[in-house]
């Protein structure tokens, strides 16, 4: 592809008080080996309260500011239309980019049917840092270290919901076209998109070498929190999408009152079945645990964190079923609102 068939890709990061991590996502997208006259970098700060959008004003980029905080989301799209670019990528200011991301997503632009090209994510973590080590070892051992090396099934179809936001590149004419992420979602918009565009008949295609390096939650009370609020959020996709529900998602959504119900039911009926039922939910998620860790056990950097994982891996799982739970109530109360 020559310089002048390189397509003109517009970067956009959303941010909102991100004074400490803005600049290093910033500069590693300046540090693209990619044609400088053919990039844009858009910071669309939204409404923060410290410094970022001062920290950001500091490069030659361009910077928005919105008025009041409206998310992800609100940020991507304020972007999009006002970026020049052919191409629009998004990622997020927590992140770095590999030094060819650009280029490996700019090969696909000549494909006439193009929807969106996901990239995949690498975690990455402060090894010192315990928590953020143990829950990245989590992480990577129940999904690889890739987040998105499998998001398609034997058709070629996007067959589950491990697309992020932080990688993901649009034309920007589709983009704007399609009405871009839905600001309705507070988690999940990211995989939403995606399943939109391949009902419009467009293709999805995945590039394992267009890179972000990712850092997950610093703490297990963050990390619990988040797990919280992209399950409450994430399941109202599902409501839009329910061809795409899965057995192993409704599994977890009905973990909690699977386990409630037989705790009821032993307590009232006394009836020994019950309690053998209720020990078998609560163990059977560690086999699955275990699995998952013995299959990605050279990601696990000490030994003594395995029990530390499975813990943790367990309580994610109510603390997710919990958040499904909630969304639930969220949709029924707001069902005019989601309903498309």
């Amino acid at each position: 592809m020559g310089t002048e068939e390189i397509p003109v890709i517009s970067v956009i990061i959303p941010a909102y008080n991100e004074e400490k991590r803005i600049a290093n996502a910033i500069e590693g997208i300046l540090k693209q080996n990619y044609p400088k006259e053919k990039m844009e970098v858009i910071v669309v700060d939204d409404c923060s309260k410290d410094n970022t959008l001062y920290v950001a004003s500091k490069y030659s980029i361009k910077t928005i500011c919105h008025d009041k905080n409206k998310g992800d989301s609100a940020s991507r799209n304020t972007g999009a239309k006002h970026a020049f670019g052919d191409l629009i990528a998004t990622t997020d200011a927590d992140d770095k980019v590999d030094e060819n991301w650009l280029i490996n997503i700019s090969k696909h632009y000549n494909d006439s049917n193009l929807g969106a090209v996901l990239g995949s994510s690498h975690i990455i973590y402060n090894y010192n840092n315990w928590q953020q080590r143990i829950i990245s070892e989590l992480s990577i051992c129940l999904r690889g270290s890739d987040a998105v090396d499998a998001i398609h099934d034997l058709n070629g179809k996007v067959g589950s919901n491990n697309s992020i936001g932080s990688n993901q590149a649009f034309k920007k004419e589709l983009f704007l076209k399609i009405g871009g992420y839905d600001t309705r979602l507070a988690a999940g918009m990211d995989q939403e998109i995606v399943w939109r565009i391949e009902q419009a008949g467009y293709n999805i295609i995945f590039e394992p070498n267009a890179i972000v390096y990712i850092t997950l939650r610093e703490s297990f009370k963050k990390y619990i929190k988040n797990i919280y609020l992209r399950a409450r959020g994430g399941i109202l996709v599902y409501f839009m999408y329910k061809d795409k529900l899965t057995f192993r998602y409704i599994l977890n959504l009905g973990y909690v009152p699977l386990i409630i119900f037989t705790v009821t039911a032993y307590k009232l009926f006394n009836i020994s079945l019950f309690a053998t039922i209720f020990t078998s939910i609560l163990v059977l998620p560690y086999f699955y645990f275990i699995l998952r860790i013995i299959k990605g056990r050279r990601y696990v950097q000490n030994i003594l964190d395995i029990p530390l994982i499975l813990v943790l891996g367990s309580v994610s799982l109510i603390v997710s079923s919990i958040g499904m739970l909630s969304g639930c109530l969220n949709y029924i109360l707001n069902y005019k609102k989601f309903k498309n």
